[in-house]
């Protein structure tokens, strides 16, 4: 009788006889993260967390500068708003409240306007801007006669309104920092000339 080999292997196995590669005894190393990779992937998302949070915080930022300079604009429309049908100056020639013209709904042409600061705000009704939004707040109005030949001119002229033109500036403010400006110039108009 012919005996057979019989495989004692599990299939699929292979089978070595004689000479060849020999399979390793070693225990073969589990797959997974050794600890410089954990550290290593900890760093990276750190930085990355590092990173985004910084883009937030300048996001944020510039959406409060944005907000205040929006708010800037509308305080300084408001002076010009309110000042649009003021008369440019006061009949009697002279350069600055006249007699009488002490508060706020007494002022009656531009030149009454010169030099005031309103702080808390005030609208183009002459009425106050209250409310926690506007603590800090102020609107500073500059009236400055100038040569109608140099209106570049920053210097006012002197001696009242020697000339039919002047610069009106609203500077505004929040907690004493230069947010925005608004400038323009005015003129006499022949109905002024008139009275």
């Amino acid at each position: 009788m012919d005996r057979q080999k019989v495989n004692l292997e599990p299939a699929g196995a292979a089978v070595f006889c004689g000479r060849g590669p020999r399979r390793s005894r070693a225990r073969a190393r589990p797959r997974g993260f050794v600890l410089i990779e954990v550290a290593l992937a900890t760093i990276i998302i750190g930085l990355a967390v590092v990173a985004l949070l910084t883009v937030i915080g300048a996001a944020t930022r510039a959406n409060g500068d944005n907000r205040d300079l929006t708010k800037a604009v509308f305080l300084a429309q408001e002076i010009r708003e309110m000042l649009a049908p003021v008369p440019t100056r006061d009949p009697s020639g002279a350069f600055g409240p006249g007699p009488g013209e002490t508060t706020l709904p007494t002022w009656d042409d531009y030149d009454d306007f010169h030099n005031r600061t309103f702080s808390p705000p005030i609208n183009a009704q002459r009425q106050t801007l209250s409310g926690p939004e506007w603590t800090g707040w102020s609107q500073s109005i500059t009236v400055k006669v100038i040569d109608p030949n140099y209106l570049a001119g920053h210097e006012p002229l002197s001696g009242g309104w020697v000339s039919d033109m002047a610069r009106v500036l609203v500077t505004v403010r929040k907690g004493g920092s230069l947010v925005h400006q608004l400038s323009w110039v005015i003129t006499v108009n022949e109905q002024e000339e008139g009275e």
